[in-house]
């Protein structure tokens, strides 16, 4: 095997040309490979499937993938966040472990945690306290919820309009300066 031309799936190594092949053949090509359990939706996933991808040795989805990334730059925004607002170099144990409780028992989504704090202070622009930590999140966050849903509505419904841009053509006259005389 090209070094150059190699590519890594799972425990195979094949070249990139023969990989092409195989996947314009659309199946006809038998090719005996292992399965794999992709480890974020514990599902099985081709090593030499068009959505597959190799990361860390371990064979992902591309949707998995992409899930995880999304979620991993979501929580990194959120973090800042907390950092930004609290005057804090990085959030403290107590902070991320509600992080963690609040995503783990209460389903709450990092974006919507970050929302739900920009809505509370920014939209309703409640202080900050000393020593409540994120406890305000589970309180506000069906507010926050319902203002955003508001908002995404009103966008929405103002995509919809449609403006009619007819040009009217006003012809101003002069008035007659001239006064007319009295015989």
């Amino acid at each position: 095997l090209i070094a150059d031309n190699v590519v890594k799936r799972g425990s195979l190594k094949v070249h990139q040309s023969c990989l092409d092949n195989y996947h314009k053949s659309n199946g006809t090509t038998q090719v005996k490979t292992r399965l794999r359990t992709c480890p974020k939706c514990k599902e099985k996933v081709d090593p030499l499937a068009e959505n597959a991808i190799d990361i860390e040795n371990s064979t992902l989805h591309r949707e998995c993938y992409e899930r995880s990334k999304r979620e991993k730059e979501n929580l990194n925004n959120l973090l800042d966040y907390i950092s930004l607002k609290y005057n804090i170099e990085f959030p403290t144990g107590y902070m991320l472990k509600q992080v963690s409780d609040y995503r783990n028992k209460r389903g709450y989504s990092y974006k919507a945690m970050l929302a739900t704090l920009k809505y509370i202070f920014e939209v309703e622009k409640v202080p900050l306290k000393e020593g409540v930590g994120l406890g305000l999140i589970p309180f506000y966050f069906e507010k926050a919820k319902s203002y955003y849903a508001k908002i995404r509505t009103a966008g929405n419904s103002a995509t919809n309009i449609t403006i009619n841009n007819t040009t009217v053509k006003i012809i101003a006259v002069a008035e007659n300066k001239r006064r007319s005389r009295k015989m």
